[in-house]
């Protein structure tokens, strides 16, 4: 969707779930950011609708959590804001069970984007 290399990935874990963060390197980067919407965007539309191909594609392998989140979608929100240079999902959970499938996969996504 982006050059990776001109955007910041976070990845950040709540106490009802966390979010997914990109943002543009640059301020006057208006090509990434712009990919970076849209890219964010249609992961809230696919993880909503329970399909996590794109991590797959990404990390060759399915996600830990990633499965279960698919499963769990009922009890599961995603929501795109938009930020400066970016933009983020907000993932909620409404369970307890819910809530460990995205703290996994959000704490593998921190390991894999080396973001911490």
């Amino acid at each position: 969707g982006f050059d990776q290399s001109r955007a910041t990935h976070r990845f950040v874990l709540t106490a009802g779930g966390g979010y997914i963060e990109i943002a543009a390197n640059a301020a006057d980067d208006v090509e990434v950011t712009q990919q970076i919407v849209a890219h964010l965007e249609e992961i809230s539309r696919l993880f909503k609708a329970g399909d996590f191909g794109i991590p797959l594609a990404t990390h060759g392998e399915l996600p830990p959590g990633a499965s279960e989140m698919a499963a769990l979608r009922d009890a599961i929100g995603y929501r795109f804001e938009p930020i400066d240079r970016g933009g983020r999902v907000v993932i909620s959970a409404a369970s307890a069970q819910a809530l460990e499938a995205v703290h996994t996969f959000l704490r593998y996504q921190i390991v894999e984007h080396r973001t911490r």
